[in-house]
């Protein structure tokens, strides 16, 4: 059972998203809050495995809550959820730890399953976001060819663990799927984003499906 917790300052979304969760038997609702400041003192009061944030809240934004509760010991899994489609708001959930970027029109299997992947340590990114995340990418000069330059600083394994992130696996994933330790796993990691200098998983693979792309 994967435990949730609810925040949207708007109470008619809290209703519509507990309505269409409450029918999977594998997710059990926890909490609610309606601004990040309930959510950063709720979530240290009531364990849970995923929150579903809205990231535009008076008071304290869901931004600025990812990143205290982000802080905290043990945190939970953030799949931050929105309206909001922009460039800025992408980075800066991510910047602030969020595991994911859903928007709001998703359909109920598609919530159900970032849920799941998030609560098992993917990333995820509603298609809208990844393609804004590889234009963004390209208008700022680095283009395909650019990212598969930078990628070939990278070491064959580097590449491949690279690669695995690229299509959203964990480290556990990766480590069954390359016969390495979950230790040798983070250490490749690390790595990775100090040759590529990036900030996180999320940028890694979007720097592989850019480099994938074609003309």
């Amino acid at each position: 059972m994967t435990r949730i917790m609810l925040v949207d300052d708007d109470s008619l979304v809290i209703a519509g998203l507990s309505a269409m969760l409450l029918e999977d038997d594998t997710i059990q609702i926890v909490g609610t809050a309606q601004n990040g400041q309930e959510a950063i003192e709720m979530v240290q009061e009531v364990p849970c495995d995923v929150i579903l944030m809205d990231l535009r809240m008076p008071n304290v934004s869901g931004i600025e809550a990812t990143r205290a509760i982000k802080s905290l010991p043990d945190p939970p899994k953030i799949l931050a959820l929105t309206t909001w489609n922009t460039d800025d708001m992408i980075r800066d959930a991510l910047a602030a730890g969020a595991d994911g970027f859903l928007l709001k029109d998703a359909s109920p299997t598609e919530l159900a399953d970032a849920i799941m992947r998030v609560a098992s340590g993917a990333k995820v990114l509603a298609p809208a976001v990844t393609d804004r995340l590889i234009t963004a990418f390209t208008q700022s000069g680095r283009s395909h060819q650019h990212a598969r330059d930078m990628l070939s600083n990278l070491t064959p394994l580097e590449f491949e663990v690279a690669t695995c992130i690229g299509e959203g696996m964990k480290n556990s994933d990766i480590a069954t799927e390359r016969y390495m330790s979950i230790g040798n796993v983070k250490a490749c990691v690390s790595r990775i984003l100090q040759k590529l200098e990036l900030d996180n998983r999320v940028q890694v693979a979007t720097l592989i499906h850019e480099a994938q792309r074609r003309d």
